[in-house]
């Protein structure tokens, strides 16, 4: 029989940020998560027709940053640079589809990594710092992209077999689709929580486990400068050097347990340029935070 895999890029992004303590995937990655999927035993005398990746172009314009008052060219950061090479890779990857929708700018929005000291410094009235606050991309068409491309494979018999690696419940309609026109669909994920929804509308879960990861330290590629004062230490007046007033003293993490966020940290090191790589993580696991 044969199989697509259609994999959310953004979700895909975010999940292996997490599952490999803060290391952005390469297309490698992908071709790893793709061939895992097929050694699964359902899949035991199958064969990959063609595997779907669907994303946005990382984003290109130019914006005002609201409180350092500093013009941002998103076109000549790392950031951009990294995400640009990633999508470059997959298009040229054998049996791989790229399927491109576009990302928007609505304007700007507190930043949650740092909403505990936030409302610390709003409580004594102390200004927001640079930091505080992240552009907010959304990405358009996905969805639907992904959408049509299930119901059309289904409508056409072009494969049997469709593997969906995504979060996002508003597929649940074009997985009925399929499955009402003979296709089995499945649903893959790796170490991390699947919604009941996109479980009872699948006809199984393919669970599969990347590799630890290998580098021990965090790749200069992925570290953008600190502003002047950025760091995080405490000043004489009790205060953080950002502006914020000190978190809670808390007990210390196991190394395992601190390395995750540290090198999540050094992607997003300068505030004044905002993450554009990064999804936010959703809030309900039935909802996919970014995607319209």
């Amino acid at each position: 029989m044969n199989v697509s895999i259609l994999i959310d890029g953004s979700f895909f992004w975010m999940k292996h940020l997490e599952a490999r303590l803060g290391q952005p995937p390469s297309a490698e990655s992908v071709k790893q998560a793709c061939e895992l999927i097929m050694a699964d035993s359902e899949f035991e005398n199958d064969k990959l027709f063609r595997a779907y990746y669907y994303d946005s172009p990382p984003y290109g314009g130019r914006a005002v940053h609201p409180i350092s008052q500093r013009e941002i060219e998103f076109s000549t950061t790392e950031q951009h640079r990294i995400k640009n090479d990633y999508l470059t890779q997959l298009q040229r990857m054998p049996r791989m589809a790229l399927r491109l929708g576009s990302l928007a700018m609505q304007g700007w929005k507190l930043n949650k990594k740092n909403m505990r000291g936030i409302m610390e410094s709003l409580s004594r009235n102390l200004p927001l710092q640079p930091q505080d606050v992240s552009i907010n991309l959304v990405q358009k068409e996905v969805d639907m992209l992904m959408g049509l491309d299930i119901a059309w494979m289904a409508a056409r018999g072009m494969v049997d077999k469709v593997v969906l690696l995504t979060g996002d419940a508003d597929m649940i309609p074009a997985m009925n689709f399929a499955r009402e026109h003979g296709m089995l669909v499945f649903v893959a994920k790796f170490g991390y929580y699947l919604s009941d929804k996109l479980r009872e509308h699948a006809d199984g879960v393919v669970e599969f486990t990347l590799p630890a990861p290998e580098r021990t330290h965090t790749p200069s590629a992925r570290v953008v400068s600190m502003p002047a004062g950025g760091g995080y230490h405490h000043g004489a007046n009790g205060h953080s050097a950002n502006g914020h007033a000190p978190a809670a003293p808390a007990a210390s993490p196991t190394p395992e347990a601190s390395a995750a966020p540290a090198a999540c940290a050094a992607i997003v090191a300068d505030p004044a340029i905002p993450d554009i790589l990064l999804e936010d993580t959703p809030e309900d696991p039935d909802d996919h935070v970014g995607n319209k």
